[in-house]
């Protein structure tokens, strides 16, 4: 069996669990190779296709173009309409895979329509809405693809609010027009959501989890962290722009650490430069910046005591799995794939979605005492070993790719 991933990077949010699902197919014995337009690893089964100068400055004129054709109300979410991007369906064909397995096209890596050219079996994991909506990743609670996006809340004033519609029309002719396209939902959050879509309700939809090398994914309790100086009850909270990005929650953590007893907690923020707010609470503030080595990120999720995660809309947050495989007790809210992961009271803590308060309760009960916080994180662990490994995950799309072409 022949497996071609199409994803825009081998890292970061849906690269990183594509690139998983990539390797876990490998050691499953798959034929598995995976086409990228920006690479980062070593990985010879990864080929980088936007290569070369001119290529990379085409895709940013593609990315120009996109963003002056709507200007959206928050300057860190991202609209993409799918219009703007390489051609490779050519390529694709002639390797000739049994199978294309497609993550992410947007930011100029390929345009949407060349899916229609390609000659086998399509199969599309929604690592965000995107493939739903009328052009945003992340709904912030509208339901207007349920029908149809009119009157998008998150264009500016002023700007052409019919571009959605358009998008959402362009995309149903691109998915009429594939050939046996399959959706894989990681969350069930995600499947359910997308069966609801008035784009997807037709189109067949399944519930496949990401998965996660389990094997290096686990607690180091001997390493020496940067943290361990501090002899306080760590708190984490991680994610690229987390002190930025609207979605990720910031304002209710902030919220929840005002409360909490500044001479017993930490926190420890991962993936941003600071932020001057958070010297008034009185709280130490450890701020390790950004990061690109899971190595580290592996110590220092094995050396604090809890991860919150406070977005406001998660699919299959790879920090939630990553910090459940490192036996370390999340809190979240109880909202998108959340619970799909974190077992309230049994690996983690599933606050009231967006009650600050209870966020901190959250806190407050994982860390009760040190023996609660280690019962919680052998269950995290044992949560991650039976619904996201490696072999079972790959498993679980060696049958569906199998049946798609069984039914070829």
């Amino acid at each position: 069996m022949k497996i071609l991933h199409l994803t825009g990077k081998d890292y970061f949010g849906a690269g990183r669990a594509a690139y998983r699902l990539h390797k876990a197919l490998q050691t499953f014995g798959v034929e598995s190779q995976m086409w990228v337009g920006d690479k980062q690893t070593n990985d010879l089964t990864v080929h980088q296709i936007h290569k070369g100068f001119l290529r990379k400055l085409i895709k940013k004129a593609y990315i120009k173009i996109e963003k002056r054709q709507v200007k959206v109300n928050d300057s860190q979410a991202m609209f993409s309409n799918g219009y703007w991007g390489a051609k490779v369906s050519d390529c694709v064909n002639k390797e000739r895979p049994d199978i294309v397995h497609v993550h992410w096209i947007n930011r100029g890596f390929i345009s949407m329509k060349d899916l229609t050219k390609i000659d086998v079996p399509v199969v599309i994991t929604m690592h965000d809405m995107w493939y739903f909506t009328g052009g945003c990743h992340i709904t912030k609670g509208c339901n207007n693809y349920i029908n149809t996006c009119h009157s998008c809340p998150q264009i500016q004033k002023g700007n052409n609010h019919s571009v959605p519609y358009a998008i959402q029309s362009y995309k149903m002719k691109v998915y009429g027009n594939t050939y046996k396209l399959t959706f894989i939902g990681p969350s069930t959050w995600m499947a359910e959501c997308a069966g609801n879509s008035s784009l997807l309700g037709n189109q067949s939809i399944v519930n496949i989890p990401n998965c996660i090398d389990t094997k290096f994914f686990a607690r180091k309790p001997n390493s020496k962290s940067m943290l361990d100086q501090c002899t306080k009850k760590k708190i984490l909270i991680a994610a690229v722009d987390v002190l930025a990005d609207q979605n990720k929650g910031f304002k209710y953590i902030y919220k929840a650490i005002q409360s909490l007893p500044a001479n017993e907690y930490a926190l420890v923020i991962l993936g941003s430069e600071g932020n001057e707010q958070l010297n008034h609470t009185g709280m130490e503030i450890i701020n390790l910046g950004y990061i690109n080595d899971d190595n580290l990120l592996v110590e220092y999720l094995s050396a604090v005591d809890v991860t919150v995660v406070p977005s406001r809309q998660e699919n299959l947050s790879n920090m939630i799995m990553e910090s459940l495989a490192c036996e370390t007790p999340v809190v979240c809210f109880r909202i998108g794939g959340n619970d799909n992961m974190v077992e309230h009271k049994q690996n983690g803590y599933l606050a009231e979605p967006f009650v600050a308060n209870d966020l901190k309760d959250g806190i407050v009960w994982c860390t009760e005492s040190h023996e609660r916080t280690i019962e919680l994180g052998a269950q995290a662990r044992a949560t991650v070993e039976k619904k996201f490994s490696p072999n079972k995950v790959a498993q679980q799309h060696v049958e569906l790719y199998q049946k798609i072409i069984a039914d070829k």
